[in-house]
């Protein structure tokens, strides 16, 4: 199971939703994250919504990832 520990760890602080789908194959939807902030992503060099955690339904998508 990837949890936000190990895609901090990974990754840094700093990662979107698009590049946590890109890397994990997740399909996470908006409403599977939880946000902290906006934020420039340093992966995609976009400013994003940074993800500080999942909801139910994100974990369930990130169990088996």
């Amino acid at each position: 199971m990837i949890n936000t520990r190990r895609i901090k760890n990974r990754f840094g602080d700093n990662i979107c939703r698009r590049c946590i789908n890109k890397r994990y194959h997740a399909s996470l939807t908006p409403k599977d994250c939880r946000y902290g902030y906006h934020y420039i992503c340093p992966s995609c060099k976009q400013p994003q919504n940074i993800v500080v955690n999942f909801t139910f339904s994100g974990h369930l998508k990130m169990l088996f990832k």
